[in-house]
This record gives structure tokens, C-alpha cells and sequence, in this order.
């Protein structure tokens, strides 16, 4: 289940960015999104960027990997 999730909150940021043209939700407005404590979204997150798809730099999350290369070419 865990990984099932996980693999939703990253499918949930790259559509966020790719319709905001770049920026990536919040911690707090991904654990909003999908009714989770902010501790348990931030377990998520850190997973994802130890597996890496995602990045931290400056506080915020990059995403990385070919699910966001592929939707960058995307019309």
C-alpha cells in the first residue's frame, strides 16, 4: 500500500507542476490533498527523494526522472 501511495503523491506532483508550469506543491497541500497527516506525507516524500524521483533544493521539491522529462515534451 505504501508504495501504491507513493507512486500516487508523485503522479499528484508532476501533474501539479506540469499545470502550474513548474512549481511543485507544498508538503502540507500534497498531505491536504490526499487526507494525510503532514508527518506521514513528509515519510513519502523523503522516500522519494532517497529513491530518486524527487530533489530538495532551497526548500522546495524538484521533480526528476522520466516522468517529468516526458511530460515536459508534451504539447
Amino acid at each position: 500500500m505504501t508504495a501504491l501511495r507513493r507512486q500516487e503523491i508523485l503522479a499528484y506532483i508532476v501533474q501539479y507542476a506540469i499545470e502550474h508550469k513548474g512549481p511543485t506543491p507544498t508538503i502540507r497541500e500534497i498531505a491536504q490533498h490526499f487526507r494525510l497527516a503532514y508527518t506521514t506525507c513528509y515519510y513519502h516524500i523523503e522516500l522519494l527523494i532517497k529513491e530518486g524521483h524527487l530533489q530538495k533544493r532551497d526548500g522546495k521539491l524538484i521533480v526528476t526522472g522520466a516522468q517529468w522529462k516526458h511530460s515536459e515534451q508534451e504539447p
